[in-house]
């Protein structure tokens, strides 16, 4: 590779961090991904929604749940367990 470099943030480019090209500037993709959450008002409680959204639950963590929206059909609970 050759010493391109980030037109934003002057990263440098490499294998792992490969630059897209312009006509006459270079963006990277850390820089692609800021501009994309700027344009479009991504914002940090969503990040979070996302992190809470992938949390793995134990099985009695997940029954203690169902049996907070679920009322008897105890049998099928137990599966989790």
């Amino acid at each position: 590779m050759s010493n391109k470099a980030c037109s934003f943030c002057a990263a440098i480019e490499s294998e792992e961090n490969p630059l897209i090209a312009g006509e006459s500037a270079y963006i990277c993709a850390n820089c692609v991904i800021s501009a994309y959450k700027i344009l479009f008002g991504e914002e940090e409680e969503q990040e979070n929604s996302y992190d809470e959204a992938h949390v793995l639950y134990t099985p009695k963590e997940i029954k203690t749940m169902l049996d907070e929206y679920v009322i008897g059909q105890e049998e099928a609970k137990k599966h989790w367990l």
